[in-house]
């Protein structure tokens, strides 16, 4: 409390709320001067020192004290006791930078043994086989597109047409969940919230399904043309092959990705 009593002095604003209400108790009607305690609404008010903050907020988002909470729960627990501007931002934006970490087991027998969480599996967003699992889909799916936009013909068949759309929409969604994890991993935030694993599930589930479909029709247009009607010397066979061949990769892939993230859903 003594901490906090010392940023009454620090702070201008909050020096000058206090030399008001003690000379005038009404003149700021949501505040009040008891006991030498600056109160808001029921709530002890902190005046602008980062340091004392982040202190309060470790104490409530990190330790045992405040039950390792998350950030929601951390601004309510909080915002019960103290008052200060834009508490539930700070809060949030530090949550952010710092995940909790689950506190040790207090098993007798069970105090070294690692506890494998789904957030530590790697493939799963976040990580760096999740990282890695993107750039293998985005660079895949280039290679699917490059390769059949070469081609001078590819616009005349409906199923060569879908799978550079196809790819390209892979590539697209495969580029902005690695940013998305490259950031994810720079700051060491976590991405296993709900309503993230479950748009990363879906949008997966959709891209997936529609590259392989795309590359099953084109596999098909390819042995037809290769086998039975015996045309790739009129044709780019090895082309169409080699795109196809890549479309199905980045699909496994994204697939991989799906299958981690249906996962993690259906664990909770």
């Amino acid at each position: 409390m003594t901490a906090v009593k010392k940023t009454w002095e620090t702070d201008p604003n909050v020096r000058q709320l206090v030399a008001d209400l003690s000379q005038d108790a009404n003149s700021h009607p949501n505040y009040s001067w008891v006991n030498e305690t600056l109160i808001r609404k029921g709530k002890v008010v902190v005046g602008h020192d980062p340091t004392l903050q982040k202190q309060l907020i470790e104490l409530y988002h990190n330790s045992a004290v405040g039950g390792h909470s998350g950030a929601t729960v951390t601004s309510k627990k909080l915002g019960q006791v103290f008052y200060w501007k834009k508490l539930q931002k700070i809060v949030r934006h530090h949550a952010s930078i710092h995940p909790v970490e689950d506190p040790p087991t207090t098993d007798g027998g069970n105090n070294n043994a690692p506890r494998v969480r789904m957030k530590d599996i790697q493939g799963m967003p976040g990580t760096k086989g999740g990282l890695a699992l993107r750039l293998s889909q985005f660079i895949f799916a280039v290679a699917a597109l490059s390769v059949m936009a070469s081609t001078s013909d590819f616009a005349s068949v409906t199923a060569f047409t879908c799978l550079v759309v196809a790819a390209s929409l892979q590539c697209l969604w495969s580029l902005c969940l690695a940013i998305v994890d490259i950031y994810a991993l720079l700051v060491m935030r976590s991405l296993q919230n709900y309503r993230i694993v479950i748009s990363f599930a879906v949008g997966d589930g959709i891209a997936s399904t529609f590259t392989f479909a795309a590359a099953c029709a084109s596999a098909g247009i390819t042995v037809l043309i290769d086998n039975d009607l015996n045309s790739c010397d009129n044709n780019h066979c090895l082309q169409f092959e080699t795109a196809t061949a890549m479309a199905f990769i980045s699909c496994f892939s994204a697939l991989t990705s799906f299958l981690l993230n249906f996962w993690s859903l259906a664990s909770r």
